[in-house]
């Protein structure tokens, strides 16, 4: 199957290559910059006395960053509820270790 998927991306020009390459991509760098993001958040103690590891700037947006995690995180429920799109995030999702990043 890879073999076949290599043939057809070799055989397109330039443009649609890297058009095939985003749309397979897309979810996977999506993820990677969540986690990225998800990282980057350390709370220590209350929530009233948050600290980011990536300076005072992220203090300000620190309610906007859990709001996009909150809200990253229902779009990949959704996603993995529904049939058809469940068997591919089920492997992107083992692929990046998503669930024991998010604990």
């Amino acid at each position: 199957m890879f073999k076949q998927y290599a043939k057809q991306l070799e055989s397109l020009d330039a443009t649609k290559k890297a058009s095939m390459t985003h749309q397979r991509t897309f979810w996977s760098s999506l993820i990677t910059k969540f986690l990225n993001v998800l990282s980057s958040i350390r709370v220590s103690g209350p929530v009233d006395e948050l600290t980011v590891r990536c300076g005072e700037l992220f203090k300000i947006y620190a309610d906007k960053l859990f709001r996009y995690c909150d809200r990253f995180l229902e779009l990949m429920i959704d996603l993995e509820c529904q049939i058809p799109t469940r068997r591919y995030f089920n492997t992107v999702f083992d692929d990046h270790d998503v669930i024991a990043q998010c604990r």
